[in-house]
């Protein structure tokens, strides 16, 4: 039977400490698990466990964010080197490289991610054969247009950054609907993943944007569909899940097979993208879809260009509810399926409370016929949310997350690591 570890890692960090779930925050190199965060002084700080006896090594700074959106994420190169990439809300993405392999004490700036004119938040950063390719979410200054999904991609040792736009959402062309009574700016999060596999580039998305107000007369937000794009030569060229090539970038809804939602704004579901993982080759991707009262979850399978959708039953009497805070999935060697749900009672559920008092962390592991094999619930660290399990290679079954304050302030709360064994 699979065991759960855990190890307080930090009494004093952000509200926002082990997000996002979109990118990585650990890898596994010597004999060490390093990790980065996010202190309360909005701090990028970096630290390692030792993977024998859990005795951790003391936290380095390694830099500063313009505000809780800073979102630290690491990665490593084939030498043994460790790159952190971090900051949002802002003009510059900061890279930094470690000066020794294996070595996080002391730090060396890198070429940042600039791109006139945009705003950048939410890198998630992969190395793979030399290179580094970096997925994020650029906005034009002003607003009015709407934001991207862009790729960054720089070879490690020389040049500078390369930047194609993958994706945009549908905010420009609803602006130039007269039927719209009104229009707002062109915010889009999309909790994109990047896992890059077997020379081949995976991307899936949510596209979160404010609807039209002639579909909806309050102002409201909604992730109404769910994407997949991939390459099979580096990110020149790009297909659908089907294999259909996309002839022209940024592509919009319509433009690609969706794995669940509309091509045009809906109000529920609001879907929520989870995380991307490759297992034997195979695309399984993991989200949710929230309703007025419940939230359904779901593990999808790209098969010959289908997905293969299979509903997870997750409920039980600890909460009953799926917490408006991010879960957080992965699967391990043997094809265990991993889920952190962040549960809340049914209060905070129907008013919307992200991160609430009642917030409470489920661990659920479930075979591959999705059959459940361990349902157990942190009830001692309540209330804790933003679950982030590694993403790099041999870190699948370790994770982050926060322990909030009963006063619900940033700063003062507390960061764990986890590993399932």
């Amino acid at each position: 039977m699979p065991e759960i570890k855990i190890i307080k890692v930090a009494d004093r960090v952000s509200r926002m400490g082990s997000a996002y779930i979109d990118c990585n925050k650990i890898v596994r190199l010597g004999d060490y698990f390093y990790f980065v965060y996010l202190s309360e002084n909005k701090q990028v700080l970096i630290q390692g466990v030792d993977q024998k006896n859990g005795i951790l090594t003391p936290p380095y700074v390694i830099g500063t964010v313009t505000d809780n959106h800073g979102s630290p994420c690491i990665a490593v190169d084939a030498g043994g080197y460790i790159y952190v990439m971090y900051d949002g809300h802002c003009d510059e993405i900061k890279l930094v490289r470690s000066k020794k392999p294996d070595d996080i004490s002391s730090w060396i700036a890198e070429t940042s991610i600039t791109i006139e004119g945009r705003q950048l938040t939410y890198p998630v950063m992969n190395i793979y054969n030399d290179k580094i390719f970096v997925l994020l979410r650029s906005a034009p200054h002003g607003g009015e247009n709407g934001n991207l999904l862009t790729l960054c991609t720089k070879n490690i040792i020389f040049g500078n950054w390369t930047c194609i736009d993958l994706f945009k959402g549908n905010h420009d062309k609803w602006r130039t609907n007269k039927d719209f009574k009104i229009w707002v700016n062109g915010y889009n999060r999309f909790y994109a993943n990047m896992i890059i596999h077997n020379d081949r580039i995976h991307i899936s998305f949510q596209c979160q944007e404010y609807l039209p107000q002639s579909t909806q007369d309050k102002l409201v937000i909604s992730a109404y569909c769910l994407g997949y794009l991939c390459s099979d030569d580096m990110g020149t060229t790009w297909k659908t899940s089907g294999g259909k090539i996309i002839e022209q970038l940024p592509a919009i809804p319509e433009d690609i097979d969706l794995i669940a939602g509309g091509e045009e704004a809906i109000l529920t579901p609001d879907y929520q993208a989870i995380n991307l993982v490759i297992h034997n080759n195979v695309p399984v991707f993991c989200y949710a879809a929230k309703y007025d009262f419940y939230t359904d979850l779901f593990i999808a399978r790209l098969i010959h260009g289908v997905w293969i959708k299979d509903k997870i039953n997750y409920q039980d009497e600890v909460a009953g509810k799926l917490g408006e805070s991010e879960c957080s999935f992965s699967i391990d060697s043997n094809g265990n399926r991993q889920l952190l749900i962040p549960m809340v009672n049914e209060k905070d559920f129907n008013n919307k409370v992200y991160g609430g008092n009642s917030t409470i962390l489920k661990c659920l592991l479930l075979n591959e016929m999705n059959e459940q094999i361990v349902d157990s619930t942190l009830n001692d660290l309540k209330p804790s949310w933003l679950p982030n399990f590694g993403k790099a290679d041999r870190v699948q079954n370790a994770f982050l997350f926060t322990k909030g304050n009963t006063i619900l302030q940033d700063g003062n709360c507390e960061l764990y690591f986890g590993l399932i064994r």
